[in-house]
């Protein structure tokens, strides 16, 4: 298992999309150079602590505005479904690696990319904060109870959303993923825009309103935990049962 890991990170290594990703996860720093500028196209509204403007911009930019999910729908399909497609992937079932292990470090190599990118991200978001935003008059201690929930949330859908993808990816979808992922958060956000089906949708803490978490944040959180882990674990069965036993 370890060496097929080692296999699949150098291979992402040398995969250029990895590149692009590091200036994705630079973004957040690029936002807060605008936000400092107060340039009328780019104004930061209220005020802000660390914790409230990291989980503003994470939630905002790495969930909300969907870039992030099609760059590792192309990610993850550059890792797997082209190596299926191609038939690539008859090479290491081949070599006598089980499907399993194949299967399953396939999937802790977008998790560690994950993990790398986050860590990227957030050091962007922090340094933007501390070096560009904390000398502006948006610094105050503003965050609601809710705050620190939320962004918990937020990261575990992250991965969430990474091991989704990865599941479904083991069934050749190629570019199919990419506009699936599209489709997919475009009426994520849609939907849990409205206070009605905020508490159902995945992924609605990016983007619901204040009154769900004030009204029903309980009842918001446990449904999402419920939802994401049950959609987790049918995706990595789902994944695991095609791969096993498809053909190559």
């Amino acid at each position: 298992m370890n060496l097929l890991i080692r296999a699949e990170l150098l291979k992402l290594k040398k995969n250029k999309l990895v590149y692009f990703g590091i200036i994705l996860a630079l973004l957040p720093l690029g936002l807060s150079a605008l936000f400092m500028t107060g340039s009328d196209s780019f104004l930061l509204y209220g005020k802000y602590d660390l914790l409230g403007y990291t989980n503003g911009l994470f939630s905002t930019v790495i969930l909300g505005l969907g870039i992030y999910a099609i760059y590792f729908a192309f990610i993850v399909n550059s890792i797997i479904s082209a190596e299926i497609n191609a038939d690539i992937i008859t090479y290491e079932i081949i070599g006598r690696n089980k499907r399993k292990n194949i299967y399953f470090a396939k999937m802790l190599t977008v998790v560690i990319f994950s993990i790398g990118f986050l860590v990227l991200a957030l050091l962007a978001t922090v340094v933007g904060f501390e070096f560009l935003i904390k000398h502006t008059e948006h610094v105050g201690i503003t965050h609601s109870q809710y705050e620190l929930g939320n962004f918990i949330y937020a990261i575990i859908y992250y991965f969430g959303m990474m091991i989704i993808l990865s599941s479904l990816s083991f069934f050749g979808f190629g570019n199919g993923l990419v506009i699936g992922a599209f489709a997919v958060n475009l009426i994520t956000m849609r939907l849990a825009a409205m206070d009605d089906f905020a508490p159902y949708i995945i992924g609605s803490p990016a983007y619901a309103g204040y009154s769900v978490y004030q009204n029903r944040h309980l009842e918001f959180l446990a449904t999402h935990y419920i939802l994401l882990i049950t959609l987790v674990g049918i995706c990595i069965y789902v994944g695991y049962y095609y791969f096993k036993r498809r053909d190559f």
